[in-house]
């Protein structure tokens, strides 16, 4: 409607009305200002129009979409991230969004810094999402800061000492695992052999 009454959109109104598509399911819409997009060289597909995009096409259940969209973005940030991680939440996709929380390459001083800005301390599941994606990426600095509030929130779980043990052992640091085994065997978390 903008446009045939000879308006202009900018890169201000774009990410608006996707996002007014995609709530209403109009794909056709969407579509259409996606193609507006591609052919006025003036945008250029940046955080704010991309993050709208990747959420018009999941909600209107385009997933396929959505990860072309996320996969050709030059800038992303952690809207980007939680947008196509929502889509793929929202499509019952639930191996995408492990895959994906919180763990990827570069991002994860970033998203350490949004777990710690969380009001609550968070779930066992949400750090424990993030320890996986620090151990798969071997950033041992943030796993061991992520250990930390999983100890607090579930200091029984043994998965995530041996989660913890895992890292250090990839990086040769035996004594770091003699402590997470002895802090184990302080809260009897670790079955002593016994001798016949």
């Amino acid at each position: 409607m903008l446009l045939a009454n000879g308006g202009k959109m900018d890169s201000v109104s774009i990410p608006s009305v996707l996002i007014a598509c995609g709530r209403e399911g109009d794909l056709m819409k969407g579509k259409e200002v996606h193609g507006y997009v591609c052919k006025n060289s003036e945008f250029d597909v940046d955080a704010p129009v991309g993050n709208a995009l990747i959420d018009m096409y999941g909600k209107c259940g385009c997933l396929n979409d959505s990860e072309k969209v996320f996969r050709t973005m030059p800038h992303m940030n952690v809207v980007t991230w939680t947008t196509m991680i929502s889509c793929y939440g929202m499509h019952g996709n639930g191996e995408e969004v492990r895959k994906h929380s919180c763990s990827s390459p570069g991002y994860l001083v970033e998203a350490l810094e949004l777990l710690k800005s969380m009001k609550s301390l968070g779930t066992g599941n949400i750090w424990g999402a993030f320890l996986a994606g620090c151990v798969m990426h071997k950033d041992v600095k943030i796993a061991k800061i992520t250990a930390h509030h999983l100890f607090q929130l579930e200091p029984n779980n043994t998965s995530h000492y041996i989660a913890l043990c895992g890292i250090y052992q990839s990086h040769g640091m035996l004594d770091r695992i003699a402590t997470v085994r002895e802090r184990m065997r302080d809260l009897d978390l670790v079955k002593t052999r016994s001798c016949s």
